[in-house]
Parts: C-alpha cells; structure tokens; sequence
C-alpha cells in the first residue's frame, strides 16, 4: 500500500511538473500578496475577467515560473498605480540563492527574461519608499537606497526605469534593452536557460551629478560586456 502510494505521489508530481502547475496562479497570488501587503497580480487582464492560459511555475531543479504579465502595486500614498509591470515574464530562482536571501544576503535571480519591464521607484521626504514592504521602516537617509537584486542573466526586450528620490532630490527615467527581438524569440521557443556570457545585468545607480532628466538610451548587443 505504501508503495502504490509513493508512486501516485510521483505521478501527480511529474504531471504536475509537466504541465506546469496552472491552478497555483491564484493561491501564490493570494500568498505573495499577503506577505508584501501590497496587490500582485500573475496573469493579464483580458476584457473584464483575467487569464491565466500561459502561466506555469516548475519547482524541480529550482523554481521557473513564466506569466504573460506580472504585475506589483505601487503603495497606497503613491500616485503611481504600479510599481512593476513585466510582460512575458520567465523568471528562473536557485533554491541556494533563495535560502542566502533567507538568512540575510542580496537575492540573486538566476535570469530574468521579459519583452516589456517597467519599474517605478520613489521615496518621498519623510523616508517612506515604494521598495519597502510590510515590516520595513521608512529611512530618510541619504544612505540607504533601493536594495536591488543581482542577476545571472537579464534580459529585457523593452525597459522603463523610473526613479524618483526625494530625500536626496533625484528624479530620473532611463529606457533599457539588453536583448534584441530574435534572442528573446529563440529562448522562449527553446526554453533553456541563457549562457552566462551572452548579457549582463546593467545597474543605475544616480550619483550626485545626476540630479534630474533621462540617463540616455542603453542598449546592449549579443555579447557585450559592461563593467
């Protein structure tokens, strides 16, 4: 009895790896948005209902999940409506990078892989920021910016940063690729995780000379290397 068991178990875990897991669309929803106390949506807006035709998350091996959209709220003082949009997201997570994020150390995404990321990061004078979630505390110190992930591989077809920093009296928008349109094509046609050689992550960090307008268009081909 033990034995067909266990094998019952493998089979719905293998079907359920196989076709992806669907139906966790709406619990992990529920979960993600209780815990940052902020809305996140995982699938995109069609008419007046939603779909989640295209979702799937996989969790062997690590965890690789792909929506058609990915949405974050922007927090409830905010005038933005969204603080992240992603569209035709395929986000890949090690188990041992989420485990060091756990004990403290900067998350590390293995590869994050969108045609269209648009971010929106501000703090207003009294310290409260949109990269605060429940149970941090607001900071009106010069030194403490946003706590931005690291990446594996980043690839970004269509980028918008925004970023807005009242505290130090910074405002800037910088558009972004990292990836041409039949890069993006080939891996989402092949599924596979990108060579670490082909991209790599870019990170604006405004210094104190760039104090307001747009920090130029960066575009970066099959393999560059930026410093």
């Amino acid at each position: 009895m033990l034995g067909v068991s266990v094998l019952l178990l493998a089979v719905l875990v293998g079907a359920g790896e196989i076709l992806g897991w669907p139906f966790f669309a709406g619990p992990l929803e529920r979960a993600l948005s209780g815990s940052l106390e902020r809305r996140l949506s995982l699938a995109a807006a069609v008419g007046e209902g939603r779909s989640a035709d295209s979702f799937s998350v996989r969790f062997i091996g690590g965890i690789h999940m792909t929506t058609p959209q990915l949405t974050l709220a922007a927090p409830a003082w905010s005038e933005a409506s969204q603080m992240l949009v992603a569209s035709d997201l395929d986000l890949r997570l090690r188990y041992i990078d989420l485990w060091r994020a756990w004990r403290g150390q900067p998350l590390r995404i293995e590869q994050l892989q969108s045609s269209g990321l648009v971010i929106a990061l501000e703090r207003l004078p009294d310290g409260r920021a949109s990269w605060q979630f429940a149970g941090d505390e607001p900071s009106a110190t010069p030194a403490a910016p946003p706590h931005l992930p690291s990446f594996g591989a980043l690839l970004i077809e269509e980028g918008v940063l925004r970023y807005r920093d009242d505290v130090q009296d910074i405002e800037v928008e910088s558009r972004v690729t990292l990836a041409d349109r039949q890069l993006l094509a080939v891996r989402r046609a092949g599924d596979r995780p990108v060579d670490r050689g082909e991209l790599a992550a870019v990170f604006l960090v405004p210094g104190p000379d760039l104090r307001r307008g747009v920090i130029g268009h960066l575009r970066a081909p099959v393999g560059s290397s930026w410093p």
